[in-house]
C-alpha cells in the first residue's frame, strides 16, 4: 500500500518530502517507545497505517487527524469498557474513520491551517 501510495503520489506531485519525513518520525517515535515500556499495546498494523495515513495526509492534515483519532478512541474505550467489560479496543476502524473525517473537514475548508 505504501509503495503504491508513494508511486502514485509522485505521479501526481502530491507526495512531498515533508510526509515522507512525517512517517519516518512516526516510526521512530514508536520504536522508541516500545523500547521504553515492553508491555506496550499498539500493535505493528497500527503503527505502520499511521505511517501510511502521515504518508497520505502530509503535516498540517495529520495534526487534525491525531486530534480527532484521540477523540475518538478515547470515546470508544470508554464504551468498550464501560459496556462490553473490555480492556482494549481495535485502532485501525478508528485511524480510519479519522481519516475519512479528516478529508471532509479540508476538502470542505472547516480545517485550514497551511505550513
Amino acid at each position: 500500500m505504501s509503495l503504491m501510495l508513494l508511486v502514485f503520489g509522485f505521479i501526481e506531485s502530491k507526495i512531498y518530502i515533508s510526509s515522507i519525513v512525517l512517517s519516518l518520525v512516526i516510526l521512530i517515535f514508536f520504536i522508541i517507545v516500545m523500547l521504553i515500556n515492553r508491555q506496550f499495546i499498539i500493535g505493528g498494523g497500527d503503527i505502520k497505517y499511521m505511517m501510511i495515513v502521515g504518508l497520505y495526509l502530509g503535516i498540517s492534515s495529520f495534526a487534525l487527524f491525531l486530534i480527532i483519532t484521540g477523540l475518538l478512541q478515547t470515546i470508544t474505550l470508554l464504551y468498550i469498557q464501560n459496556v462490553n467489560k473490555r480492556k482494549i479496543a481495535p485502532m485501525v476502524p478508528i485511524m480510519f474513520l479519522s481519516v475519512i473525517l479528516t478529508e471532509i473537514l479540508v476538502k470542505y475548508n472547516i480545517y485550514t491551517i497551511k505550513f
